[in-house]
């Protein structure tokens, strides 16, 4: 029985060690074929590096060309904070200045915005995007969702921010961007006012803004008032801080204001006060920011800037796909041979 056993365990073993070199001679070959691939990649090119370099300086030639004969552009960007949803509007508004653009359309373009012809042809492209910032969806769902729930354990469950954030769209983004592509650097001035009163002057979005004006109004009236109760109560209660030493009485105070009695703490007091003053503050950063349409956050630059990088210039784009269809053409001529 012992020498059967030792006999299985050597069989085993030797098993086992087969099939570590099988798997290690797999390694080996597949590296080794790397190796011979790249290898032979690199003889190719050395082999017909005269004729890569002369297609390479080719492209760069007829990308100067294009260079010199393309205008050079400019771009300015725009950058802007809608309410009330405008920014759907907003979206399509640029959308359709680009169409005119791409279309040719530089009458329509120059009675849009109210410029000359021959400035409204010199406009490329109009894009907008939103600036995404995780913090504008964390701070809508604590705004939108959680806020307006007394139980917020129950509404996370329910509604959880995963949901919320998969639910979010680059409408809702708080702020975007509008990037203006034109053969002039000095145009793009021309074109804000009409961008932004484009949304301002639709009658639904001032509605909202008057409506939101108006209520913000009435809430400021209220909190003024309160905070002249308050101030008010605690007058009261400094005149008779020295009654109440006197008397030795609680924490607490009662004071009469015609038939109502109420329970007045100074703590409280200053608590209510500084809640509202908090309140205020907000409301008129509302008044500000939140009244208009559209709040600019950054306008147009007077002079644009010059639109450069790696991927605009034809030079480098040309010669980089020169020196790839060469490549490309060697690698089949080469393939064809083989087979």
């Amino acid at each position: 029985m012992t020498k059967n056993n030792k006999n299985k365990e050597d069989i085993d073993l030797g098993d086992l060690m087969s099939l570590i070199n099988k798997v290690f001679n797999k390694i080996y070959s597949f590296f080794a074929g790397i190796f011979y691939v790249a290898i032979s990649f690199l003889k190719l090119l050395k082999q017909n590096i005269i004729k890569i370099t002369i297609v390479g300086a080719i492209g760069g030639a007829i990308g100067l060309y294009t260079e010199l004969a393309e205008p050079t552009l400019y771009k300015s960007n725009l950058i802007v904070s809608p309410n009330f949803n405008s920014s759907v509007l907003l979206y399509n508004n640029i959308e359709y200045y680009n169409n005119l653009t791409k279309q040719k359309h530089f009458t329509k373009l120059a009675k849009t915005f109210k410029i000359d012809e021959s400035v409204a042809s010199s406009l490329v492209k109009f894009t907008i995007k939103p600036i995404k910032s995780e913090n504008d969806i964390f701070n809508a769902y604590k705004n939108n969702i959680v806020a307006n729930e007394k139980d917020t354990t129950i509404i996370k469950k329910i509604y959880p921010y995963k949901n919320f954030k998969e639910s979010f769209t680059y409408l809702d983004y708080k702020l975007h961007d509008i990037e203006v592509l034109s053969n002039r650097s000095d145009v793009f001035k021309k074109l804000e006012n009409t961008i932004l009163l484009s949304a301002r002057e639709n009658n639904y979005f001032k509605r909202l803004s008057k409506l939101n004006s108006q209520n913000i109004n009435r809430t400021d009236s209220l909190l003024r008032k309160d905070l002249n109760y308050s101030e008010s109560l605690m007058e009261t209660y400094i005149k008779i801080m020295p009654l109440e030493a006197k008397s030795k009485a609680s924490n607490s105070t009662t004071i009469s204001f015609g038939e109502k009695k109420m329970i007045v703490k100074e703590l409280e007091i200053f608590n209510t006060r500084s809640e509202i003053n908090t309140d205020l503050t907000d409301l008129l950063d509302s008044k500000t920011k939140g009244n208009k349409i559209i709040n600019v956050i950054s306008s147009f630059q007077p002079i644009g800037n010059k639109v450069s990088g790696v991927l605009k210039n034809y030079i480098f784009l040309y010669s980089a796909l020169g020196i790839g269809l060469s490549i490309l053409m060697i690698l089949i001529i080469k393939l064809y041979k083989i087979i």
